[in-house]
């Protein structure tokens, strides 16, 4: 029911501990580095790479739709943003709506 929805945002749902591996095995190389030791320094932060490649790829921009119970993600993979914001105004202008009709 539209009187339930608490909050509507658009919002990006990441894996932020791909984003702490890659930051640790790019310090592991540099600490390599330091000590002249080139194949583990290379091998460090290809690693990075690897993490922070991945930590971009399964990023999802996500519409939340919350409720004092629960929240509901919905995936709005491929849709330009001005369409997010106009569902987000849709919605709230609809629940506005309802709750003047209940006054």
């Amino acid at each position: 029911m539209l009187e339930d929805i608490t909050s509507c945002e658009n919002s990006y749902s990441s894996q932020i501990w791909l984003l702490i591996l890659g930051g640790l095995s790019a310090v592991g190389g540099l600490i390599a580095a330091t000590n002249n030791n080139t194949e583990s320094f290379g091998a460090g932060m290809l690693i990075a790479l690897v993490f922070a490649a991945l930590y971009w790829f399964t990023r999802r921009n996500v519409i939340i739709i919350g409720s004092p119970s629960t929240k509901m993600l919905v995936s709005v993979k491929g849709m330009q943003s001005d369409r997010i914001l106009e569902f987000i105004n849709k919605i709230e202008l609809a629940k506005h709506n309802k709750s003047l009709t209940y006054q």
